[in-house]
């Protein structure tokens, strides 16, 4: 046990002050101000990711990996095959740190609470704010040797927000109530801290060794016998440590603030081409040197100087880990891969691909997508509900937001009259469904694999003779009657009274239909193919591209969007098909909008964009 009198719980204040005496040094430290331009853009909500709050990852092997979240995730694995742990059965419980010395001897830290946290919070308009306030009931302290995981207790009442360790006798975990805390492998002491300021990370090379950093720029150093304040001359909230040895240490923190350990307490600070708050680093040696943050943030030190790599998101991410230069994983509100290349994404878990979108004439937004995942938004929150585990294709409401229809994979269909309650539909004949389309409660459309089309009546689904045996993908129709489907080999089926062929000139496959009126509706497919119906004919039109498009929406015959793969996002201005810029690089499966400045795309790995006025 640590016997240290010079340790007294005031210290956190003490850092406190000597912090703001020395401010005034470190000019230009201060966030900068400027003003937002009000302009139209596609921005990424962060509403609809809350499922994928990892915290932080750890590993000793690029396929046994643990990485630990909200709402008490934990999962093992690598790559993209991840098996689902449970620590604890808390329901509110959740992690923020992982660390180990092998898989099968692993440490985890956290808290569970009672009442609802400000911690990671989500919101639609694009802010995330990862670390603010704790309201903990107690702490999670979790050794995990393989296959059991125990809760040994710490004497913390609030979360745990750090672990670290330099042996089986020596685990240190630091928090938010300040304290720092060591265990030696049957008890907890507390040998510092106390205050009222989060303690957000800690490193130790040796029982000699620890560095420990929090808000308002607190950093310490225990050198076996005594604690000193590390004055980094910021307030910056720092967030993570990380040393590649005794003598190469590394600090990150809010608006992009990097210090590296070059001397005996003496952190030099780093400029770096962001003011993005970053959340983690960590790397190999001092020649290869990773940092991330939010906004999708992540920069690479190669020995000579820092550079941004491209994620192709604008998600946070908050943990890093590697077992190698060639095996680096970022987690936060998504999880990504860099095997030696690119970032790559990677499905852990509940990280579902959006395939259908419905926005109500009010605020109501509905998405659907892989696993039964369905999301819905009431103009003030994000709710999740799934009943179902087949991928969800398609959603479809009526404007009075009183009807509600999803369909699927292997013949489902769920309705929905009341907010968050989905009951099961018998359709006339099970299919793959992939399109949706209505006019009220007693009149729906359904389409899908082999050509099948069925109808609702307010009552059952009947089947519908379609003519034709191809997939089926997209439907769309008008109040006035024009009602006309999509799908495979360049088929276009238009319905009246009963369901005829019409001349697409083209076998590529049709993704997606949406129009103004029966004589001037435009159809969206692979490899880049824009279709438009104008008066009596199908004409091509030239994309630009040879992407695959998936979806297409309007507002008017000058103002038409079409979305594809890798994140394309097409406009028509009623001259010309021009790129919008869009900062992803995922696929983009279906487009809807209320108005012109009011449009949402969603797509792979839980992403949701929305475009209006910033």
């Amino acid at each position: 046990m640590y016997s240290n009198p010079r340790i007294i719980p005031l210290l956190l204040m003490l850092v406190l002050a000597l912090g703001a005496l020395l401010l005034p040094s470190c000019g230009g430290d201060d966030p900068p101000t400027g003003t937002t331009s009000a302009t139209y853009a596609w921005q990424q909500s962060f509403a609809l990711h809350a499922t994928a709050q990892w915290q932080e990852i750890w590993g000793n092997s690029a396929s046994d990996m643990l990485v630990v979240g909200r709402d008490g995730k934990v999962f093992r694995g690598g790559g993209n095959v991840w098996d689902s742990l449970v620590w604890q059965a808390t329901l509110d419980a959740s992690y923020y740190t992982v660390w180990g010395f092998d898989i099968t001897d692993a440490y985890a830290g956290g808290g569970w609470s009672t009442t609802d946290t400000t911690v990671d919070t989500i919101v639609d308009d694009g802010d995330t704010t990862f670390d603010s306030t704790f309201y903990a009931d107690g702490s999670l302290a979790i050794e995990y040797n393989g296959s059991v995981a125990n809760d040994f207790g710490l004497d913390v009442g609030d979360f745990i927000l750090d672990v670290w360790g330099v042996s089986d006798t020596s685990v240190y975990f630091v928090g938010a109530d300040g304290r720092i805390v060591r265990y030696n492998g049957t008890t907890s002491y507390i040998i510092a801290g106390g205050g009222n300021v989060s303690l957000r990370s800690i490193w130790a090379g040796s029982d000699s060794n620890i560095y420990v950093a929090g808000d308002a720029g607190i950093m310490l150093h225990y050198d076996g016998t005594v604690w000193d304040v590390v004055n980094l001359r910021t307030s910056k909230n720092l967030k993570e440590i990380y040393g590649v040895s005794d003598t190469s240490v590394y600090v990150v923190g809010t608006d992009g603030a990097l210090y590296h350990l070059t001397g005996p307490d003496d952190f030099e600070k780093i400029t770096l081409d962001t003011d993005e708050d970053l959340y983690a680093v960590w790397g190999t040696d001092d020649n290869n040197m990773y940092v991330c943050g939010i906004n999708g943030t992540i920069m690479r030190f190669d020995g000579t100087s820092w550079a941004a790599q491209p994620t192709g998101t604008k998600f946070g991410f908050v943990g890093l880990w590697g077992t190698s230069a060639n095996d680096i994983y970022a987690v936060g509100e998504a999880a990504m891969h860099n095997s030696g290349g690119n970032w790559e994404f990677v499905r852990i878990s509940e990280t579902p691909d959006f395939y259908g979108i419905w926005m109500a004439p009010s605020t109501v937004v509905i998405t659907v997508g892989s696993g039964g995942v369905i999301n819905s938004f009431n103009g003030l929150t994000w709710s999740r509900d799934t009943s179902v585990t087949s991928d969800l294709r398609a959603v479809w409401g009526d404007d009075d937001i009183t009807f509600r229809l999803a369909a699927g994979d292997n013949g489902v269909i769920l309705r929905s009259v009341a907010a968050g309650v989905w009951s099961p539909m018998t359709p006339a004949v099970s299919a793959d469904f992939t399109g949706l389309w209505g006019y009220s409660d007693t009149l729906a459309y359904v389409v899908g694999s082999g050509g099948t089309i069925q109808w609702y009546d307010g009552s059952i689904w009947q089947e519908m003779t379609s003519n034709t045996t191809e997939d089926l993908r997209g439907i769309w129709g008008t109040t006035d009657g024009a009602l006309v489907t999509v799908g495979d080999g360049g088929t276009i089926m238009r319905y009246d009274s009963v369901w005829t062929e019409e001349t697409s000139g083209i076998s590529t496959r049709l993704n997606a239909v949406w129009g103004f009126s029966d004589t001037d509706i435009y159809a969206v497919g692979a490899n880049g193919v824009i279709l438009h119906y104008e008066d009596t004919a199908w004409t091509p039109m030239t994309s630009g591209t040879v992407i695959h498009l998936e979806g297409v929406w309007g507002s008017s015959t000058n103002d038409v969007f079409a979305v594809g793969e890798d994140g394309l996002v097409l406009h028509w201005d009623g001259s010309d098909w021009e790129t919008m810029e869009l900062d992803a690089t995922i696929d983009l499966h279906t487009i809807y909008g209320r108005s012109g400045t009011d449009v949402r795309t969603a797509g792979d790995f839980n992403h949701l964009f929305k475009y209006s006025k910033q």
